[in-house]
């Protein structure tokens, strides 16, 4: 995919025949008119400035292309949000944890929560006997304004399968549990040195595609820890998601 940074606004054609999901720059009205007069094809379109493009165009429509096989145009962008909050100041069901495997705490945001939700944390992550790689386990939120936290473990080999998987058992759990707002922060990407930006699309891809097929969960916060991580997601969260709010 050839970079754009020569066109000032450049029109992004999401495109989706039966299960293949074809990602189209569309720098005239010659490609864009094609797939409209066409009625195999259902498509999303909106535009990104020549900054925006010039950075993801050839990453994150890319990842897109290879890890989302949904419909685009379905209008789901009232249900994420992007926030700078301290993931354990959020108010909502239940707040992800990016957990080692023992789940008796550790650095990072990890310590944060096991420090915020007080000693009660842990004695009843003792209960659960660890957690593996890619699954998640819920525990009450004691002191946190959250509900309850949700456990995960993320890949400490880059396996981009566990990460997603992270995600998905985290909703899933979620779903169990008849809860319904969740807040992730960024699953693998401290000192397990996960790519912040692969990490991100997978996490939207994951999200997006689960919205579509569940209603139950009405809100899904990306919690922000540092500037790369909120510049890539406020890049990224409208590819997926053409009608969220981006503002922080």
């Amino acid at each position: 995919m050839k970079r754009v940074s020569h066109i000032i606004e450049t029109q992004v054609l999401i495109c989706h025949h039966e299960t293949t999901l074809c990602v189209c720059l569309c720098g005239a009205f010659g490609s864009a008119t094609f797939f409209e007069a066409s009625k195999r094809f259902s498509y999303t379109n909106f535009f990104l400035s020549k900054n925006t493009m010039s950075s993801i165009a050839e990453r994150g429509l890319v990842h897109l292309k290879r890890l989302y096989a949904g419909d685009l145009s379905r209008r789901l962008g009232d249900r994420v949000a992007l926030s700078t909050v301290n993931i354990t100041k959020l108010q909502v069901d239940a707040i992800v944890n990016a957990a080692n495997s023992s789940l008796l705490g550790g650095g990072g945001v990890d310590g944060a929560i096991h420090a915020a939700a007080g000693p009660e944390l842990v004695a009843e992550c003792k209960t659960l006997h660890g957690c593996k790689a890619g699954d998640a386990k819920i525990t009450k939120g004691y002191k946190l304004p959250a509900k309850h936290v949700i456990h995960t473990v993320g890949p400490q080999d880059g396996n981009e399968k566990v990460l997603q998987s992270c995600y998905e058992r985290s909703l899933q759990v979620l779903d169990e549990n008849d809860l319904h707002t969740i807040a992730f922060p960024c699953i693998a990407t401290g000192v397990y040195g996960f790519d912040n930006e692969k990490a991100a699309n997978i996490a939207l891809a994951v999200v997006r595609s689960y919205l579509e097929k569940k209603d139950s969960v009405t809100k899904v916060i990306f919690s922000l820890f540092n500037e790369k991580d909120i510049k890539i997601y406020k890049e990224l969260l409208p590819i997926y998601f053409d009608d969220a709010d981006t503002s922080l």
